[in-house]
């Protein structure tokens, strides 16, 4: 049996990010804590947020899954803090506008906005730069593990 759409959708924007200019190979999925000062500047690809509902009246029915995906550039404090985010953000802005192959079906990261805060309180002081996205997939409500 294949991973969970989710899955399968975050392990290939993982992919597509792994190998930016500035972030290389610092790109997490998911993380309960914070990245340490050797994996910065570096990614965390999170997906906190699907609404589902139904296409179809056929049983079973064909889902419609939107899936909020978060991009978030931690950058160490600096006096180009901004500047640094800015670089990261369009390394990934350039690299999701593509669409991906997932399963052999094509899925479009669709970007819907960005937010900033940072963290001057942290043992280690930060920026972070979260980078949203919208993302559509189709699946039967029997088969969350295939898109269609």
């Amino acid at each position: 049996m294949a991973d969970h759409v989710r899955k399968q959708v975050r392990d290939a924007i993982v992919t597509a990010l792994t190998g930016l200019t500035t972030t290389q190979n610092r790109v997490f999925r998911s993380r309960v804590y914070p990245l340490s000062v050797a994996d910065l500047p570096g990614l965390c690809v999170q997906m906190p947020v699907e609404e589902t509902s139904p296409s179809t009246i056929h049983v079973p029915a064909l889902q419609e899954r939107n899936i909020d995906l978060a991009v978030s550039a931690y950058v160490e404090e600096s006096a180009d803090l901004d500047d640094e985010l800015d670089a990261i953000a369009k390394e990934v802005e350039t690299a999701l506008s593509s669409i991906l192959t997932v399963a052999g079906v094509n899925v479009e990261p669709i970007y819907v906005g960005m937010d900033t805060e940072f963290d001057g309180e942290a043992e280690k002081p930060h920026g972070v730069m979260r980078i949203r996205y919208r993302v559509r997939v189709f699946t039967a409500a029997n088969a969350p593990d295939t898109l269609l």
